[in-house]
């Protein structure tokens, strides 16, 4: 798995297509890297005249939609939704 943050984020985006392709393993690639990022991430970065900012609230959602996705790929109940709160799991 990447380690740095440049890294993270470009594998990152490479596995956002995972509904498109049908790929399963990216969709969990997804959860690993939001992970990662939530870990190590400071709520914004800067290098040499560039800077990136992240929101942990949007990495739990995307992380959240690849388990949604898995689970009802792998023909498991994602559970009812009331007012963009999802059950526990």
């Amino acid at each position: 798995m990447p380690d740095s943050i440049k890294t993270i984020i470009e594998t990152l985006d490479a596995a956002l297509d995972y509904e498109e392709t049908g790929d399963l393993a990216k969709a969990a690639t997804v959860i690993t890297l939001c992970k990662r990022l939530l870990l190590r991430r400071p709520d914004s970065s800067g290098h040499a005249g560039s800077s990136v900012s992240f929101s942990s609230d949007q990495l739990r959602r995307m992380m959240e939609d690849a388990r949604i996705y898995i689970g009802n790929a792998n023909g498991a109940s994602s559970g009812a939704r009331f007012l963009g709160v999802y059950p526990r799991r």
